[in-house]
């Protein structure tokens, strides 16, 4: 293993520091067929959408299973106002249902976390 992190150490020597700062890895998905600009959180433990956008994809908001707040990645947490039990979710060719659960506001978000 050794060798690895010997490895490691001199490509991040290459790059410059400035440049090895953490930047949000974002991609494009679909939410019920419409392609969505989506921040992917590793650290994220719930998948996030925003209650004006789940409006707009006429999604159906099921009232809140009594989670009460999501930790995002970073420590961060939102206020859950509702869940998407199976919402239909594609990244690339990989199509699956799953839980969205739902923020208040009114910007149009998507956060996709590990679950």
């Amino acid at each position: 293993m050794k060798i690895f992190e010997k490895e490691i150490e001199l490509v991040q020597a290459l790059i410059p520091k400035q440049q090895r700062s953490t930047q949000p890895l974002k991609a494009y998905i679909r939410i019920a067929g419409t392609p969505l600009p989506t921040l992917i959180d590793i650290r994220a433990s719930v998948c996030v959408i925003s209650e004006d956008l789940a409006k707009k994809l006429r999604l159906r908001i099921e009232p809140n299973d009594g989670t009460k707040v999501a930790s995002l990645g970073g420590g961060s947490k939102i206020k859950v106002i509702g869940l998407i039990l199976n919402a239909p979710i594609a990244v690339q060719n990989l199509r699956t249902l799953g839980p969205l659960y739902v923020m208040g506001g009114t910007e149009s978000v998507v956060i996709l976390g590990t679950d």
